[in-house]
């Protein structure tokens, strides 16, 4: 499967497999785990942690930029070469338009691309804190044991 993404990375997939089965496909089934993930209540999607805020904010991050290099790269690719001249101003609007419109979704100020990287990762830092102090707090106190009772 691996080898399957490296093909559309390096622009050696067809434009119509990047765009129906990596794009819509996967994107299809993203929309349908969401409904799924509810029903079945591992993940309270309407008041997520900030952990999977940030999880699902990368892995969609990420799936966005291989999606857009994959495009770019694969636009010639097609019967067509119609299609590359199609797809890659496409590919430069949809970036536009991300950056313009990137908003917080708390007051609805637009927020520059470099600070949701800050954001995820003052995020990151802080729930790794909080369970280094957990851990730490339930941890025995120097020469203590782990178990009462036990020889020391």
């Amino acid at each position: 499967m691996r080898w399957l993404f490296l093909q559309s990375w390096n622009g050696q997939d067809k434009l119509w497999k990047v765009v129906w089965i990596y794009g819509v496909f996967l994107i299809f089934l993203g929309q349908v785990a969401i409904p799924v993930l509810r029903l079945t209540k591992n993940i309270d999607l309407d008041h997520p942690t900030g952990t999977q805020v940030c999880f699902l904010g990368w892995l969609e991050g990420l799936y966005c930029i291989w999606m857009l290099v994959a495009l770019w790269r694969c636009a010639f690719n097609a019967d067509s070469r119609i299609w590359g001249y199609f797809v890659r101003p496409l590919v430069i609007l949809y970036m536009v338009l991300f950056l313009m419109f990137s908003t917080d979704n708390d007051d609805g100020k637009v927020i520059e691309p470099k600070e949701v990287f800050t954001r995820s990762a003052t995020i990151l830092k802080t729930q790794a804190l909080h369970l280094f102090k957990r851990k730490h707090d339930q941890a025995p106190p120097d020469g203590a044991s782990a178990t009462p009772g036990s020889p020391q």
